[in-house]
């Protein structure tokens, strides 16, 4: 872990900021949307300039963060999707389909089935 970043300063008194999602539940982040479930959807690169001694994910992931106890930090974590490369952003529509963007494509996926 590196060093203890500093914290975003607020210039509107009507925003609140609080960290939600830390290493190691969450690493390499390049996009986040909130699906229609109020889920915070995060893409995990794991594919952008790695090093040969790379031991991660072969992919990028989309990983759900839950607060399941409502204490305003995730403390469940789930992948959601874990089949692309040089995935650099994400966006969640009320139908349920997940937008990705990679490099090269704009990719839908949806979970037909509900289980995540």
């Amino acid at each position: 872990m590196g060093a203890t970043p500093e914290p975003p300063r607020i210039n509107d008194d009507a925003v609140a900021v609080s960290l939600f999602a830390a290493e190691p539940m969450v690493v390499h982040p390049t996009g986040v949307a909130i699906d229609s479930r109020g889920r915070l959807l995060v893409v995990e690169t794991h594919t952008h300039f790695r090093t040969k001694e790379w031991t991660g994910p072969e992919h990028d992931q989309v990983v759900i963060l839950s607060d399941t106890d409502e204490d305003g930090q995730a403390d469940e974590r789930m992948v959601f999707f874990d089949q692309t490369d040089a995935t650099m952003d994400i966006a969640a529509v009320e139908d349920g389909w997940v937008y990705l963007a990679t490099r090269n494509e704009i990719l839908r996926v949806r979970d037909d089935d509900g289980d995540g």
